[in-house]
C-alpha cells in the first residue's frame, strides 16, 4: 500500500532584481516586437501572461495603475505604472 505524504512548500525568500547593466543588455537585445512587453515587465513586475492578457480597460493612466484581474495565485491585484 502506498502512503501519500504531503509535499511541503519551500518558502521563496530570494527576490532578485536585475542590475542596471543587466536591464540595459536585455533591452538592447530585444526585438522591436518584444520591447514593449519587456519594458512593461521591468517597470511593473508583471508576468508574461499578465502583460499579454492586458486590455486597455484595465489601465488607468491618470492614476498610474494597471489592474490584474487574476494573478498567478488567483487573486486580483494592482500594479503601479
Amino acid at each position: 500500500m502506498l502512503m501519500k505524504i504531503p509535499k511541503k512548500r519551500e518558502p521563496n525568500h530570494r527576490t532578485r532584481y536585475l542590475q542596471f547593466d543587466e536591464m540595459e543588455r536585455l533591452v538592447t537585445a530585444c526585438s522591436e516586437q518584444i520591447y514593449p512587453v519587456v519594458i512593461c515587465a521591468i517597470h511593473t513586475g508583471m508576468r508574461r501572461g499578465e502583460i499579454l492578457g492586458l486590455t486597455w480597460d484595465r489601465v488607468d493612466m491618470e492614476r498610474g495603475i494597471i489592474t490584474i484581474l487574476k494573478s498567478k495565485d488567483g487573486k486580483r491585484r494592482a500594479s503601479s505604472i
